[in-house]
């Protein structure tokens, strides 16, 4: 199913369990790799000698951007956490669940851990935990979740 993006005219096709395939012009481009940047530079912040409110204000300050991203440029029935705290992560994803009426497939971007400490997956793990038998983890790439609408009873 193809689905254009609402501002900057990505297109798309996805499928739970094959590869997705999303063709996106310049000013995408320019953008993620923006915020990708933006993130790196608060959690370079992050190695500082901070008090744990400093620190909890760049989390909030990483979420909201990724947030915000989203917001702009994800497609109909996606959402990017990269970046994310694994907490706001989860959230966000129930939070849009419950806006969308989560009549379709999400396929949800968590990355693969590259960036994590110790490599350790923790928003998939959270999504995974939260949403249970829903989730499926794509097999052509790990990085993605697919949390499957809910059926009707």
């Amino acid at each position: 199913m193809s689905k254009i993006a609402k501002s900057h005219g990505s297109l798309g096709t996805t499928s739970p369990f094959g590869k997705s395939i999303t063709l996106h012009n310049k000013a995408y481009t320019v953008a993620r790799l923006t915020l990708l940047s933006d993130i790196d530079r608060l959690y370079e912040k992050l190695n500082n000698n901070l008090s744990k409110k400093e620190k909890k204000l760049i989390y909030e300050k990483i979420n909201n951007k990724v947030i915000e991203w989203n917001e702009i440029y994800s497609l109909k029935h996606e959402l990017d956490l990269h970046g994310m705290t694994a907490e706001a992560a989860v959230k966000y994803v129930e939070k849009m669940v419950k806006a969308k009426g989560h009549i379709e497939d999400l396929l949800i971007v968590t990355g693969q851990g590259h960036h994590s400490s110790e490599k350790i997956l923790k928003i998939k793990q959270k999504l995974l935990s939260r949403f249970k038998s829903r989730v499926k983890i794509n097999q052509f790439n790990p990085g993605q979740l697919t949390l499957e609408k809910r059926s009707k009873l």
